[in-house]
């Protein structure tokens, strides 16, 4: 079967310049690439007027830890976005490898649901969506998960024996095929783990040139030092640096800034990147809005705080720093409560009729916690400063959900701009640049005899979109085929 893409103007990924040509598919790879391509095809697509580019590849998905991955494994959310390609298991949580009780770091991020996969091996996960799925998945082993299952939950230092099991889950995880290590110090019962520990998983990571996802301890405040302690990490060893879902915050504007100089400054050094959406929205799972000293407490005493009157009054007075930020509803475990994903909080709080603090603390009843909150932190002019570093990779990130209409790549490929940030530079950190980061062979490019995972983009609207090869959108209209595999590094 061959499908040639007639006179779009072409952006190949690698950030040159574009030009217009044709380009040819066959089978699940591109064939030709030039002007005028004088040959027979199954099928013509015209392009004229409109943009080719690799199909886009989301470094950082949570598809997995809000069961998108599962609720729609066609990936139709994804599709009609230009993402082709889906890479989850950050933020220390993985479906992967797992023993009979470790979902607690799952629990975190507020869906532990069905539809839900559950495997003890990572090769099982890949058989379970090798053929089913519609956009292409890798996945990362999650430190929290791996270690959870160890202790069964309990925060506490691993013995020797115990790091040792640790090790060789994430070793033979990354034989398996995952595409790297997450560690999540911002989640509450990671935060204490010691540096030998973080040191070991560092050199695994390196020891199989695989990528280490690292989210910082901090986002809000101590921003400086939770940089800091990473890259001190990554001084030990040359391990490949992936810093995961730095959204500037606007109240922080000085200490994101010196992150982004400090990046600048090591990255001879270091072998770092970061991801951001470029739209200044970040997410929050609702625990994380807590006081820090509520953190060390178990889920169940957490929500059972809220029944206190001094422990109530003394989380009303701190929700009000969150008063004046805008905020929508980005995921809900309960099925019951899936109406409010993706609306305005404001709404929420009009439907309860009580204040912004009060209904921030019915949410939390009502959802156990299990819901995620996505903030709209920073100044549009900021993030998108942040997104044209060149160490910047641009993510959908923990802040998409199912129920929003638009997506991170989108947004950016909109953004018109005085020629400080190019289209072709915008579209190769959606796609080249995170292929290559991530060591996906043959992803992530247009070029003969690379994958085809393709699109074509008219007036900011994903067209047509092929995923290696087959036509997964036509006209704007998802066919239903699953055509996607499992990527692994090469």
């Amino acid at each position: 079967m061959t499908t040639l893409i007639q006179g779009g103007m072409v952006y190949d990924g690698t950030g040159g310049t574009p030009y217009e040509a044709d380009v040819l598919l066959h089978g699940k790879t591109i064939t030709r690439i030039g002007r005028r391509l004088s040959v027979r095809a199954n099928h013509i697509i015209e392009a004229r007027g409109g943009l080719v580019t690799p199909g886009f590849v989301d470094i950082a998905s949570y598809a997995d830890h809000y069961r998108a991955l599962f609720a729609d494994p066609a990936g139709t959310e994804s599709l009609i976005r230009g993402i082709t390609s889906l890479v989850v298991g950050h933020g220390g949580a993985s479906i992967a490898p797992l023993f009979a009780w470790s979902i607690l770091p799952e629990r975190w991020w507020g869906n532990t649901i069905s539809p839900a996969a559950h495997a003890a091996m990572v090769s099982e996960v890949f058989s379970l969506l090798q053929g089913r799925i519609g956009v292409n998945v890798g996945t990362l082993v999650g430190h929290a998960t791996v270690r959870e299952g160890i202790t069964h939950g309990t925060p506490r230092d691993l013995t020797e024996r115990e790091l040792e099991l640790l090790s060789y889950t994430l070793r033979h995880a990354l034989k398996e095929g995952a595409l790297g290590i997450s560690v999540n110090l911002e989640y509450p019962r990671t935060t204490q783990v010691p540096r030998k520990e973080l040191m070991r998983v560092a050199h695994i990571a390196e020891e199989f040139h695989a990528v280490l996802s690292l989210r910082l301890r901090s986002r809000t405040d101590h921003v400086k030092e939770s940089l800091a302690e990473v890259l001190a990490l990554s001084d030990a060893t040359e391990v490949n640096l992936l810093l995961t879902d730095v959204e500037p915050h606007s109240t922080e504007e000085a200490a994101y800034r010196a992150l982004m100089n400090q990046v600048t400054r090591a990255s001879a050094d270091h072998h770092v990147h970061f991801t951001t959406s470029g739209s200044g929205v970040a997410a929050f799972p609702l625990p994380l809005l807590l006081p820090s000293h509520w953190h060390e407490k178990e889920w169940d005493t957490m929500r059972a705080r809220l029944t206190d009157r001094a422990m109530r009054e003394e989380l009303r007075s701190h929700l009000v720093r969150y008063r004046d930020i805008p905020m929508y509803v980005a995921a809900v475990a309960d099925p019951s409560l899936k109406l409010f994903e993706g609306t305005p909080f404001a709404k929420w709080s009009l439907h309860e009729h009580v204040p912004f603090e009060e209904a921030l603390m019915r949410l939390m009843e009502v959802t156990g916690f299990r819901a995620v909150l996505a903030m709209n932190v920073g100044e549009p002019e900021l993030a998108r400063v942040f997104a044209a570093h060149d160490r910047a990779l641009i993510a959908s990130g923990e802040a998409a959900a199912p129920a929003l209409e638009s997506s991170a790549h989108l947004k950016l490929l909109a953004f018109k701009d005085g020629g400080t940030f190019p289209l072709e530079q915008r579209i190769a950190k959606m796609t080249g640049a995170p292929a290559k980061k991530l060591g996906l062979s043959r992803r992530g490019i247009l070029k003969e005899g690379y994958y085809a995972d393709v699109l074509v983009i008219e007036k900011g609207t994903v067209r047509e979109t092929f995923v290696n090869g087959v036509r997964a959108i036509a006209a704007g209209a998802p066919t239903g085929e699953r055509s996607g595999t499992i990527l692994t590094r090469a």
